[in-house]
């Protein structure tokens, strides 16, 4: 399997930035995870807010321990505020395609490189030829 291939599945079907490590590209996995988990964070604590905001007023009396009535007050507070979370989520995904382009763009050339140094290898190897 080239490298191009497997960094471009890490990164697709794990985590972005997952397959420049295969790649041997550190800084770009540093860049594309930090992003993609600064976004995971934010998402995560915006609602866990909600949802300790609506648990808070289940556990004051003010709501009733309906779950029913639970969900349709968490989805309702995430509408209200969701335009952060959209946007975090948006750019997650757009970091993310980004991250897939580039890992198996930076793939093909490795392996273009690998190519090449393999064939003058081979080359060098073939009987008759000047060292």
């Amino acid at each position: 399997m080239s490298k191009a291939l497997k960094a471009l599945l890490l990164s697709a079907l794990i985590f972005p930035g997952l397959g420049h490590l295969v790649i041997n590209r550190p800084m770009r996995t540093i860049v594309f995870a930090g992003i993609s988990m600064v976004c995971i964070f934010n998402v995560v604590a915006f609602i866990s807010a909600i949802s300790e905001k609506v648990l808070g007023e289940v556990e004051s009396g003010a709501m009733p321990a309906d779950p029913n009535l639970i969900s349709e007050r968490i989805h309702a507070e995430m509408a209200a505020g969701g335009d952060t979370a959209s946007m975090i989520l948006v750019l997650f995904g757009v970091v993310w395609l980004i991250a897939l382009v580039d890992a198996y763009r930076q793939g093909k050339k490795l392996d273009k490189e690998l190519a090449e140094e393999h064939s003058q290898d081979q080359k060098s190897r073939e009987p008759g030829s000047a060292e």
